[in-house]
């Protein structure tokens, strides 16, 4: 699975575009890039944020919506890097929380 995939060459630039919402086990599949990413190379995630400046009266059924298609938001899961010495992010919130976009670095 993707989560364990090892890639036979070096990749310096990983692009997730709204689709690790989708991807079962979005944490294992992010840290299994990471650790393949020679030293510079960067995770650029596009993704659905947790809409947290929105109204509950447009939020919740929203992502409902979303739901129905297996799409489960996970703002936070650039929060495993948090306190990885190696990984330097530039996290932005879009859209009052609609998305959100985050670079990962690999420190050199």
């Amino acid at each position: 699975m993707a989560h364990e995939h090892v890639f036979e060459e070096q990749i310096d630039r990983f692009i997730f575009s709204y689709s690790l919402s989708s991807i079962p086990r979005p944490k294992e599949v992010l840290t299994n890039v990471f650790q393949q990413l020679p030293p510079g190379g960067t995770v650029h995630i596009v993704d659905f944020g947790n809409f947290e400046w929105w109204p509950t009266i447009v939020k919740s059924p929203l992502i409902g919506f979303l739901n129905l298609f297996q799409v489960f938001p996970e703002p936070e899961i650039t929060s495993i890097f948090e306190y990885n010495k190696e990984c330097n992010i530039d996290l932005q919130k879009k859209f009052g929380g609609y998305s959100f976009l985050a670079v990962l670095r690999r420190g050199l």
